[in-house]
């Protein structure tokens, strides 16, 4: 399904670290009413004050991440931040919520390799990809919301 939607999407921006924070926030910035994340493995200070910010302007900030991955911590400040996160704890051993994709106003996807990391973005060599499609943005949103009621426990 993802490879089909890139080779459909309407606009399609490609990227690889580093500076992939720079892209991710400047993507955020230009949200206008929410922002659902699905990642793997968050740590990204950069990021979470961005996500904070657009949920102080009013934006519905959504936060899914593997319950293996999460930070307490991190988790306890996003939330004290309102931003509403949840835990993916997989029932078979070893499975991980490996998704790394947010969804901007249900139009835009940010997707790839890249957790949403300060390592992943300047140690490591990853990529990401931005479509700006609503079909295929529809698609990982209704992912997204089936994910969500999923894990409905916070």
């Amino acid at each position: 399904m993802f490879l089909a939607a890139l080779l459909l999407a309407q606009d399609v921006d490609v990227h690889f670290s580093p500076g992939l924070q720079d892209r991710v926030a400047a993507e955020l910035r230009d949200a206008r009413a929410s922002v659902d994340v699905a990642m793997f493995h968050f740590t990204s200070e950069r990021l979470a004050r961005a996500l904070a910010a657009r949920r102080r302007d009013g934006l519905r900030v959504r936060v899914l991440l593997d319950a293996g991955q999460a930070d307490p911590d991190f988790v306890r400040r996003l939330r004290e931040d309102r931003i509403d996160v949840r835990l993916a704890a997989l029932k078979d051993e070893g499975a991980r919520f490996h998704h790394k994709f947010a969804v901007l106003d249900e139009s835009l996807v940010i997707t790839g390799s890249y957790n949403w990391t300060y390592r992943a973005d300047v140690a490591s060599r990853e990529h990401l990809v931005i479509l700006r499609d609503v079909p295929a943005s529809r698609k990982f949103h209704a992912e997204f919301e089936r994910l969500w009621t999923e894990f409905s426990r916070p």
